[in-house]
């Protein structure tokens, strides 16, 4: 049975929704890769505690020296090893190595779709007929090998603004505990030159919240299910 044509009231309604999809998705787009950029910095913060370097100038030449995340989270990690699992010798340093374990599972499982949002392009899909067109974000169109694959009949591919959004505060999530595990991080390295009875209640606090943290990580996101991670 031949689909019947849409009224000029239906197609206008159409181009409207279209618009603002548009617009919701670029804009959440956008930040994303503003996201990205902080938890990168917070790595670096992590860096350069983890490093010992005196000032932002020469820790940042080194950890933004390798043009890609995964050098750095790499770095970052034999540092981590180095301070925590090298010669391991108290609970605490077991909890911190535990903690940026969790971390850096999060993010790896992240970047899958940071780099598919990256990389992605804007396109119109449908389900059933065309007044179902929305604005989706996918695998670039020639890439055959990706792109044809995900192609099922009356669903829509890749992502809406709402995906991008769950990927967003995911990203934020993520963000906010690195810079909680840095503290963490900066106070049990100081312990090694002695410690207040404050600053003892303060790490314990500190690791407990780490330890409380990686454990609500255990239960798959929807953000995970969405995109297989």
């Amino acid at each position: 049975m031949t689909e019947p044509l849409p009224t000029p009231e239906e197609i206008n309604r159409l181009q409207e929704e279209i618009k603002n999809e548009t617009i919701a998705l670029t804009s959440a787009i956008g930040k994303v890769t503003a996201a990205w950029g902080s938890l990168e910095d917070s790595l670096h913060e992590m860096f350069a505690e983890l490093s010992g370097l005196a000032g932002i100038a020469t820790s940042g030449v080194i950890f933004y020296a390798p043009p890609n995340t995964e050098t750095r989270i790499r770095i970052v990690d034999s540092l981590v090893a180095y301070h925590f699992d090298f010669n391991r010798k108290t609970d605490e340093q077991r909890v911190v190595s535990e903690a940026w374990g969790k971390i850096k599972g999060k993010i790896n499982a992240l970047k899958n779709t940071r780099n598919a949002i990256a990389h992605g392009m804007i396109v119109h899909t449908q389900t059933t007929g065309v007044l179902t067109q929305r604005p989706r974000l996918t695998t670039p169109i020639a890439d055959t090998l990706r792109f044809w694959p995900s192609l099922k009949a009356g669903q829509y591919f890749g992502m809406g603004s709402n995906e991008v959004l769950t990927h967003l505060a995911a990203v934020h999530r993520i963000d906010g505990r690195v810079r909680n595990f840095t503290k963490a991080v900066r106070l049990t390295l100081k312990r090694k030159s002695g410690f207040s009875q404050e600053e003892e209640l303060l790490l314990a606090e500190m690791l407990s919240d780490l330890t409380s943290a990686g454990s609500s990580e255990n239960v798959v996101s929807s953000e995970q299910r969405q995109s297989g991670e």
